[in-house]
């Protein structure tokens, strides 16, 4: 399972949002699907159900956005926005 780290604050609405580490003072900006995939992480959601849930609001490819949605998870990870606990 996802979860943000500890260090983080963020504030998300249906314009994106942004996320502070406060530790470091840097700011992350979110665009709106973004935001969805953050605020479903934070909410303890599988990357499988995010994919869905955006398949099914956008009417997208599952494909497409199942290679989006890991290529920004990996992003989160490799920013240290986001850690894998089993």
């Amino acid at each position: 399972m996802e979860f943000p780290t500890p260090q983080l604050r963020s504030v998300v609405d249906q314009d994106g949002g942004v996320i502070l580490d406060i530790n470091s003072d840097q700011f992350f900006s979110l665009n709106p699907i973004g935001a969805l995939i953050w605020t479903q992480l934070a909410n303890g959601k599988t990357l499988e159900q995010i994919k869905d849930a955006i398949a099914g609001q956008t009417g997208m490819d599952r494909a497409v956005i199942s290679t989006d949605v890991d290529e920004f998870v990996a992003d989160l990870k490799a920013k240290r926005l986001f850690h894998f606990c089993v």
